[in-house]
Order: C-alpha cells, then structure tokens, then sequence
C-alpha cells in the first residue's frame, strides 16, 4: 500500500520543530470515537442495557456482567470474520495491534479515546474490544467522555459547543491515568478525528490528522440476535426485572409496544431497541473490506514512528549510508576515468 512519505531532510522544518537533532520521546495516540474508530449508532441500547448501574437484584447484574463479556467477545468475532459488523472501522483492529506491538518496543506509550458522546459506557465498550483483541489491558489508558471532569474548561469555555483544546488533552494525560511528563511537547502526540478542532489543530500541526466520517449502521437484526444468546444466562425472573427496566429508560410512548402482550421478556426488550434504532444495515450487507483514507493517514503516523530508532530518527544514519555510498560511487568513477 502507498503511504504518503514524510519529508525528512536534515534541517527541514516539520510543522512547527525541526527534526534535524530532534529526540524522539515515546509517543500518544489520540482518537476520537464517534465517526472515527467506530459509529456506534446501532449498538447503544444493548451497551445502555448489560453495563446498567440502577439498583437491581444482585444475581441480575452478575448476569448482566456475565452478559456483556460474552456480548464483546460475540461482537469482536464477528468483527474479526469475512461478515463483520461493522461497528468498528474496518481496520482498525490492525491499526490497535501495531500500536500495542510499538507501545512494547518503548515507541508508543499510550492510545487514548478523547470523545464528545457522553456515554462513557460507550467509550468502555470499544476500548474492551480492541483490548481483546490485542490481548492486553494496558493499551488504551484513558477514555475521555464529554462530561469528564477536567473537561470543564472545555464545556465551560464555550457552552454547547464540541471543542477539544490541547491545553485540557496536555492536562489529562499529565494529571489522568497516562502520567506523561509535564513537559509533553504537542510534537509526542498524534490526533485523529473526523472534526476540526481549531485549537488542536494550531497547537498539533501536521500530527492533527482529520479522517473522513466513518458511517456504516450495523444491522439491528445481527445484534439482536447476538444479544439473545449472550444473555441465555440470565434466569426467568431476573429477566423480567430486567424488561421492566428497559422499559422504564427506553421505552418511548408512542412506539406501539404491547409491554403486557404474551411475547417473552427478551423479545419485548429487543422491539424496544428495534423501534428506537430505524435505518441500520440489512442482515447481509457488509462494511467494506478495503482500507479507507482515515485508515491510510493512521498507517501514515505509524510509519513515521515506526522509523524511529535508538531514540533518534533513522533517516539520520540512512542519510550517513547513503553518503558513503556516493562518495564509493564517486571514487570508482574517478579511478576509472584515470584508467581511461
């Protein structure tokens, strides 16, 4: 596949620093969720519903979590098959195991979810699945949802608009979960987002990378059908409880659902998310499998950290390469020149 290269001469800026005795730190990769490494449209309510804090009998929400880690698993095989879902951006699954494979080289310290949708269950749930797949805990370490709470500067700044700052991302990663060193330079971290968000976008330079919107609405009927048989678990009387709440949170009044009709328990649950979820995908229509432009530019920003080496950039030594090899280029030429 042909990246875009990365002009690496000596001397020459890149952005906003110049590369010529330039350091290479560990590096932060920042993503955005909703459009960028998922479209999460189709798949809330069941989110909403296995990860649910109101107060319930405590062999239900055993059940319940017992529910949601089959639910991921059943959900990431699917992701990982010829069929996906298509929640997850294709390729992105590779994209989180290059970093983890970087982040165990000393290259990548660590990924970061830094979204807008208020859901942090949400939020939880694609770092779950990623870090199933890669098969480690210790990737993504923070996940930041609108109503975090060094995100006041942010939401109080502008109120009710969506702005992502690098002085509050810069905070987070010092104070939060990450601990980075409070000199991290904007130049040690690599943004992704299908929004422009103007500050980080001065403040990153060329590591701001805006990908196209990510928009594929995964068949409600698919999931149905994986929630059924991740919940089998969860006995008779517990699952009407669990009914009775759904329909108290999500049940709208004007949906034509007979909650007292002789359908079962998981059946009314699943019209409910139906009705309240129009416009996915058909059962048969897939995501497709080629790798996109946002996909490309996240390859792009893994290549240039890939190059790095033994803290230095390694077109410093291939440059030294390569000049010898002209100057024992240029020395055979003159010595056949002489012998001519």
């Amino acid at each position: 596949m042909k990246i875009r290269s990365v002009q690496l001469n000596l001397g020459q800026k890149l952005g906003h620093y110049k590369l010529k005795n330039k350091i290479i730190g560990m590096s932060y990769f920042i993503f955005d969720m909703d459009e960028t490494l998922a479209e999460l449209y189709s798949v809330y309510y069941f989110i909403a519903t296995l990860k649910n804090d109101e107060e319930m009998p405590e062999s239900l929400k055993k059940s319940l979590d017992d529910s949601y880690k089959i639910f991921v698993e059943k959900v990431l095989n699917k992701e990982k098959s010829n069929e996906p879902l298509g929640i997850l951006r294709p390729g992105i699954l590779e994209i989180m195991k290059q970093l983890s494979n970087l982040q165990k080289q000393g290259k990548v310290k660590n990924v970061v979810i830094y979204s807008n949708n208020g859901h942090l269950e949400s939020l939880y749930f694609i770092r779950d699945l990623i870090h199933l797949y890669v098969k480690s805990n210790n990737l993504i370490k923070e996940c930041i949802h609108w109503d975090h709470p060094m995100r006041k500067e942010e939401i109080n700044g502008r109120p009710g608009a969506a702005n992502k700052t690098w002085n509050v991302l810069k905070n987070i990663l010092v104070k939060g979960n990450c601990v980075a060193d409070p000199d991290l330079k904007a130049e040690d971290v690599y943004f992704f987002d299908d929004l422009d968000h103007t500050d980080l976008k001065r403040n990153l330079g060329i590591n701001y990378y805006q990908v196209p919107g990510y928009n594929f609405k995964a068949s409600i009927n698919r999931l149905s059908q994986i929630f059924r048989e991740s919940t089998e678990n969860i006995n008779k009387n517990d699952m009407e409880i669990l009914k009775n709440n759904v329909i108290k949170r999500f049940a709208k009044k004007n949906n034509d659902i007979n909650t007292n009709s002789v359908n079962s328990a998981i059946e009314i649950i699943l019209n409910i998310f139906k009705n309240n979820t129009k416009g996915t995908m058909g059962d048969n229509v897939y995501p497709p499998l080629s790798l996109d432009e946002g996909i490309k530019m996240m390859l792009q920003a893994i290549d240039r950290i890939s190059s790095f080496k033994g803290g230095k950039r390694n077109y410093r030594l291939t440059k030294k390469k390569r000049t010898k090899k002209s100057r024992i280029k240029m020395h055979m030429r003159k010595s056949q020149m002489r012998k001519n």
